[in-house]
């Protein structure tokens, strides 16, 4: 690993408007706000960045990157990288000749990192198969999860740290030897594997976990409930003490996409096309809300131009990120793609990063949506004149009363 503390490209602006008036209690917090928001640029790497995940505690981002910000990484492979918040410090996690190290997620702590590669992490993945590893990163310990000489992608690990939810055509648990590509579970302290699906010629894909691990929801275009009979592809939610499955969506021709759970798993968020609620009969990308608890839908955003995608979801289930096209605040008329954050609580949109000819996307939000990390080609903070995609995280004055656990950490670190 390679570590060091970033000099001018951390750098912080304050962006004022209207919400820090709200904030302070001058005024009534209007139903559409240009929030007031702290911004650090956390990369100045120029080669690339992609989807950030930020623990929800707060306190650490992870991200992957093909650029060589200390030198370790001259071919310009995918690499795994920590930010560390109260430290302002980047670490290059994985080093490796072999370009494919990406998508990271973190849990809570910020202290277990799990991720798929093609790189030969542990000595145990000689072939190069994209295999699932975890890294301790109060150890510095790689373990490869998974080993086969199939495919396994898009591990999500519980924000408790017990679990790792992923799909795979690999036969881990002798139940999928037809090699389908099915959602399996992975237990940390039990070493156990669960396959959770088992079908023959459909995917299954794109998983995400609550923070116990308990429930996983997914898509599929499988018939696992008997009320998918066109096999298009839905949404569904596993129950993993009961073993059972429910179906979310149902639709005929729709699209339905990157569905993530809140914390205690009672909440979906994703974005569809589809006209579930009566509201999106012109078919735009739009998010919606699914209730666990009263098997309900709820349609989160409304527009006729601009798409709104890249969902989001506090672990309190309060919070909502998306990267949208959509002027839902007033303020992006110009139909950037911008970082929203809408409050679930009060049916608010706020709009967090308000720039022109760029695009900011791939929001994370910490536990109760205080902090949100980003990617944005935008020169926020004014460290990056080039344009090129770099990491953000943003505290935002509407949610300034939300720090992890009342942690202030990142406020003074960044703000001396």
């Amino acid at each position: 690993m390679t570590g060091c503390t970033r000099g001018t490209s951390s750098r912080s602006v304050v962006t004022l408007a209207a919400a820090i008036l709200a904030y302070m209690g001058s005024i009534a917090v209007p139903a559409y706000a240009q929030e007031f928001c702290i911004f650090t640029q956390i990369t100045d790497i120029t080669e690339g960045v992609a989807e950030p995940s930020m623990s929800a505690g707060g306190t650490r981002i992870v991200f992957p990157s093909h650029g060589d910000p200390f030198g370790t990484n001259p071919d310009n492979s995918w690499e795994v990288f920590l930010y560390d918040i109260p430290t302002a410090t980047l670490t290059q996690i994985t080093a490796d000749p072999v370009d494919g190290s990406i998508y990271p997620t973190i849990d809570t702590t910020g202290n277990l990192i799990a991720f798929p590669s093609r790189a030969d992490l542990t000595g145990n993945n000689a072939d190069g198969s994209p295999e699932v590893f975890l890294f301790v990163v109060s150890s510095g310990i790689f373990t490869q999860i998974t080993s086969s000489s199939s495919s396994s992608w898009d591990p999500v690990i519980s924000s408790a740290g017990n679990r790792i939810v992923f799909y795979s055509n690999a036969d881990l648990t002798g139940g999928n030897a037809d090699g389908n590509f099915e959602i399996f579970l992975y237990d940390i302290a039990g070493v156990a594997f669960s396959q959770i699906t088992s079908t023959n010629g459909s995917y299954n894909t794109n998983p995400n976990i609550n923070r116990d691990g308990t429930r996983v929801v997914f898509e599929s275009d499988a018939d696992l409930t008997g009320g998918n009979g066109d096999t298009n592809s839905e949404l569904f939610l596993y129950d993993v003490p009961g073993a059972s499955f429910t179906q979310i969506t149902v639709s005929t021709t729709e699209g339905n996409y990157d569905p993530v759970l809140d914390g205690d798993g009672t909440g979906v968020l994703f974005y569809s096309d589809g006209n579930y609620t009566g509201d999106n009969a012109d078919g735009n990308n739009e998010l919606f809300m699914f209730d666990t608890m009263g098997s309900t839908l709820t349609q989160i955003t409304n527009s006729t131009t601009g798409q709104s995608s890249d969902p989001a979801l506090s672990d309190d289930g309060r919070w909502i990120g998306t990267a949208s096209s959509s002027d839902m605040t007033g303020n992006n008329t110009d139909g950037n793609s911008e970082i929203f954050v809408y409050d679930f609580s009060n049916s608010t949109f706020s709009q967090i990063t308000t720039t022109v000819s760029v695009s900011s996307y791939y929001p994370s939000l910490s536990r109760t949506g205080s902090r949100i990390a980003f990617v944005s080609r935008a020169d926020l903070t004014g460290g990056n004149p080039d344009g090129s995609n770099e990491v953000f995280y943003a505290v935002c004055g509407l949610f300034l009363d939300g720090f992890e656990s009342g942690d202030t950490t990142a406020w003074s670190n960044t703000h001396p």
